[in-house]
């Protein structure tokens, strides 16, 4: 009797996260869990290959071909009231985490932590680190269409110096006498002494760019991949999907399912769902 494949069969479930856990138990290194549980290694194993797993997980997923679309589920390490869409006041792991889903800097960190352009297309100083000058992306939109301008890095950025905003990088921006736009998709940086690094300071999560006169940061919206469906601290009821427009664009649909894990007042684990459509 031949069974019916639903593409559901192909997510790592918990019992298959059991299993993961218990073949490390048996000698399974960190790095084969992480070659199995990974992006691109998650069904890679070999039916037997892996001492614990299934042998019709492993046949199903060497055999099935590629397929596009489908779903990602997220275990966070903590969830607390204090969670934040606000990339200004992001203090743990899982903020960082979200800002970079929901939104993008100027600049980004390649895989040696090494500034790389990402709404700017390029970035220049044009003395020894003084003066800097940015030239944006053309065609990025926020997630209700907004066009990128010149006005939403100023304000992204400059916002940060502002008291009342709280940010948790505020010193990192004191350096940072002003901002100017030169033209439609140019901005200028002008710092009060010389920092080879500033590339590499806009790359960090808290000074992602927002739009323009941004006051409510509940709906996460920028340019990033990943669209905010639901956002709720603590339960960590935050549902997004992949988009087709800005500067990551990957053009499918993606439902992320987010767990939260937190430690109650009694210091038992919780567990908080995130929703998914």
């Amino acid at each position: 009797m031949t069974r019916e494949k639903n593409p559901n069969d192909l997510f790592v479930s918990p019992e298959q996260s059991m299993q993961v856990y218990n073949a490390m138990q048996r000698g399974l290194s960190r790095r084969e869990a992480m070659k199995v549980l990974g992006a691109a290694g998650v069904f890679a194993a070999a039916s037997g290959a892996l001492p614990g797993f299934s042998s019709a997980w492993a046949a199903d997923s060497e055999s099935a071909a590629p397929q596009y679309g489908g779903r990602i589920r997220i275990a966070a390490h903590s969830a607390s009231t204090k969670d934040t869409l606000d990339p200004a006041l992001g203090a743990t792991a899982i903020d960082y985490v979200r800002a970079y889903m929901f939104y993008n800097g100027l600049t980004q960190y390649d895989e040696d932590l090494t500034p790389q352009p990402c709404l700017a297309e390029s970035f220049e100083n044009t003395d020894n680190g003084s003066h800097w000058i940015f030239t944006l992306r053309r065609g990025v939109t926020f997630h209700d269409g907004k066009p990128l301008t010149p006005q939403d890095v100023i304000f992204s950025i400059m916002r940060h110096k502002d008291p009342a905003t709280g940010s948790k990088v505020a010193s990192m921006v004191e350096q940072i006498d002003s901002i100017r736009a030169l033209d439609d998709h140019r901005v200028e940086f002008n710092l009060s002494s010389p920092n080879i690094e500033l590339p590499s300071i806009l790359a960090v999560s808290h000074l992602v760019i927002v739009a323009d006169g941004t006051s409510d940061f509940s709906k996460g919206l920028g340019t990033g991949a990943f669209k905010c469906q639901e956002f709720t601290p603590a339960c960590v009821r935050s549902a997004s999907a992949t988009r087709t427009t800005g500067a990551m664009a990957i053009p499918i649909w993606m439902p992320l399912r987010w767990w939260g894990l937190a430690t109650n007042h009694h210091g038992s684990m919780r567990c908080s769902l995130a929703m998914c459509r």
